[in-house]
């Protein structure tokens, strides 16, 4: 199971006016170091092959969200199979007293081609999945965990772009947050048969009186299965960052075409609050997905990550383009979230790989300090019979 990279009429009724919020400056992105450290894994109580994963700060640790997820039989003997399958999966990662990540050294499996990777650590994340996909897939999606079509050809992949953008936390360490996820239909040989799928919003809800503080994941309710209509922007799909109580959405077409909306916190479950960006201004009216007023220049095109870094006074994304096998490390940045944004630019490339390398993420959860001018990238590798690696690497900016 490889992944794909899934990922307009005239208004007349325009509102505010955009202004820059936050950043101003045009940094010029310098790698000065590039640390390999090491696979993100998951081996207790089950090991985890997972693909395409993203991260988002749960209180003091991270939640780690993930697309196709697979249980192995035995750590010791990969030959016996796979026990379960499912279309979407969620795990914690500790994070120490510090700050820091909670590394530990790598110990490869003997045979398998991670004993012969040059990673001095992995860093192990944990939480009960029960086998079940994190993200309910519904009854109109074919199998209730894999998405899978009774046909043997075709499937519903409900995959998480973008990890999950917290909405409040409370005192007492309650979390919500939301997750906006494309209804995408796919064959089994990753053509599209849905070209510009609906978009499913999720509310995720934490409490530590109820879920504890173990391995027990937050509870997932499907807000509506249809909350942006086929044919319409993905907004939340492609990406999102919360800046003065305002949640900042992106979308993406097939072909790597970037949209913005925004939405007051609070109100992410009502479609009336949302605002557009087009033609330099937000307006109430969603504009049509072949709107070229709607389209900002903010990315290379493929999956990656938005986010602020406060070194740089500026907004970020780093991410790959669009149908890049090589994968290359593409970096924009923005004084304003609206833009205007950088021409994307490769700040690093994955010299070789014993398989397909794609789905670049950021993971601003990762750093001690948002001061530190440094930032945590992970990428995945899908090996033929073997399964799914997410390797991490750290970069300090000169």
């Amino acid at each position: 199971m490889l992944e794909i990279l899934l990922a307009f009429i005239p208004l007349c009724s325009l509102l505010t006016q955009a202004a820059p919020l936050h950043g101003r400056s045009t940094p010029n992105p310098v790698v000065k170091t590039a640390t390999l450290y090491g696979p993100i894994s998951e081996t207790e109580p089950v090991y985890l092959d997972r693909d395409s994963c993203g991260s988002t700060k749960w209180g003091d640790r991270v939640l780690f969200v993930c697309r196709d997820t697979e249980v192995y039989k035995d750590l010791a003997n990969r030959s016996e199979g796979v026990t379960a399958f499912f279309s979407s999966s969620a795990s914690y990662i500790d994070i120490n007293s510090d700050g820091s990540l909670s590394f530990v050294p790598f110990t490869p499996e003997p045979g398998t081609p991670d004993s012969e990777s040059h990673f001095n650590y992995s860093l192990p994340a944990y939480g009960a999945n029960n086998n079940k996909a994190f993200y309910p897939t519904q009854p109109d999606e074919c199998d209730a965990e894999t998405g899978s079509c009774d046909n043997n050809s075709t499937r519903w992949v409900i995959w998480p772009d973008s990890p999950p953008l917290v909405s409040s936390e409370g005192a007492d360490g309650t979390i919500k947050a939301y997750s906006w996820i494309k209804k995408a239909y796919i064959t089994d040989s990753l053509g599209v048969i849905i070209e510009n799928p609906a978009i499913s919003l999720y509310r995720l809800d934490y409490s530590p009186s109820i879920q504890g503080t173990g391995d027990v994941l937050p509870a997932v309710t499907l807000v509506n299965e249809e909350f942006f209509h086929e044919n319409q922007w993905t907004y939340g799909d492609f990406g999102n960052i919360v800046i003065d109580d305002t949640a900042y959405l992106f979308a993406a077409t097939g072909n790597g075409t970037t949209s913005l909306a925004k939405v007051p916190i609070g109100s992410e479950e009502d479609v009336s609050a949302y605002q557009y960006f087009v033609s330099g201004a937000w307006t109430s009216t969603m504009p049509s997905i072949n709107d070229p007023n709607a389209i900002i220049i903010a990315t290379s095109g493929g999956q990656g990550t938005f986010y602020f870094s406060q070194p740089w006074n500026s907004y970020v994304w780093i991410g790959q383009a669009v149908n890049d096998g090589s994968l290359t490390f593409q970096i924009t940045t923005a004084p304003a979230i609206e833009g205007p944004w950088t021409v994307p630019k490769t700040f690093f490339s994955v010299a070789s790989s014993p398989g397909l390398v794609y789905s670049v993420q950021a993971h601003p959860a990762f750093l001690s300090d948002p001061s530190i001018n440094s930032v945590w990238v992970s990428y995945t590798v899908a090996i033929n019979n073997y399964g799914y690696d997410t390797i991490l690497y750290k970069f300090d900016w000169e």
